[in-house]
């Protein structure tokens, strides 16, 4: 089952924060000198195009490529937003060959499920495709979820099963191979990054390129997700995002350690007083010190869900 048919993406509050994070570091790009809304944008789009509607509305990008791997090809058409959509039906691999070298892209390949050597294969393809200048980025499962009301025993094998078979996978591009230590949740995404970082790098490197990363998150909203992203530049690109603002961002990260994206819930009266008192110590109710944190770092881009009862 496709991730589209279990979740909306329009209501998960901290891939919604993610969305405007990306937004805001996006128009410090264009504020930098490059053009983003003269981009085109390849997206994994869903019939809900949650990315696709951002994208065009905040960035003002009009040439845009929707991928999607499902066999729901007139319920993407029905759903799409734009007429300058173009659609893809089929894997992110088969949209590779066929990318215009000349132009200018932002590339978001979001899967929803955990880093794999297909996936590392089109990351590649990508980096060895994209012109200089484009930004890409990549979301995949780091979640390292087991069944912890089970015995210990089977809990142990589960554990082991997970490590072995992601070791078989992409265990020849880690140091030493996949442990077991690996596979706890802040330890797992730092782990993807590094990989994925490291297999960029080795791309790009025949082309005498870099990737210069910009984002690396992590949050959850059920499953824990991992995102990481940057532009593929020469030593030139990277002189001007040095010159530039983009690095007084305080969500730019430049290492494989992810920035924490956490969206607590909160009844509106809660967030209207936290809103009210960003610096205050919070003593009318009660809350764990992390959330409000996560909230105080993030309230400018915490989404806001009513119903209408029509």
């Amino acid at each position: 089952m496709s991730s589209y048919e279990k979740f909306n993406y329009l209501v998960r509050p901290a891939k919604q924060i993610e969305r405007k994070l990306l937004i805001e570091g996006l128009h410090q790009l264009s504020a930098c000198g490059f053009p983003i809304r003269k981009y085109r944008y390849v997206g994994f789009g869903s019939p809900f195009y949650a990315d696709f509607l951002l994208f065009h509305k905040y960035l003002y990008i009009e040439d845009m490529l929707c991928v999607e791997g499902s066999d729901i090809k007139r319920r993407m058409k029905f759903n799409k937003p734009f007429p300058k959509v173009a659609l893809h039906m089929g894997k992110a691999s088969g949209v590779i060959p066929k990318l215009d070298r000349d132009q200018r892209h932002v590339v978001w390949v979001d899967y929803d499920y955990r880093l794999t050597p297909d996936m590392l294969s089109d990351l590649s393809g990508f980096a060895a495709t994209l012109r200089p200048e484009s930004v890409l980025i990549v979301t995949v499962d780091a979640d390292p979820r087991v069944f912890d009301d089970l015995p210990e025993d089977i809990v142990n094998q589960i554990r082991d099963f997970r490590r072995q078979k992601l070791d078989d996978e992409i265990g020849r591009w880690v140091d030493g191979g996949v442990k077991r230590s690996h596979l706890t949740r802040p330890a797992l995404p730092t782990l993807y990054a590094s990989v994925i970082r490291g297999r960029l790098h080795d791309a790009l490197k025949v082309r005498k390129l870099e990737f210069l990363q910009l984002f690396n998150f992590s949050y959850a909203d059920g499953r824990q997700m991992l995102s990481i992203g940057g532009m593929i530049g020469s030593a030139d690109e990277k002189k001007r995002l040095r010159s530039s603002d983009i690095y007084q961002l305080k969500f730019v990260n430049e290492t494989e350690k992810p920035i924490v994206i956490s969206a607590p819930p909160l009844t509106q009266r809660e967030r209207l007083w936290l809103d009210q008192n960003l610096e205050s110590p919070l003593k009318q109710f009660e809350m764990k010190s992390d959330d409000v944190a996560h909230y105080r770092r993030y309230y400018r881009y915490y989404p806001s869900y009513f119903e209408a009862l029509l």
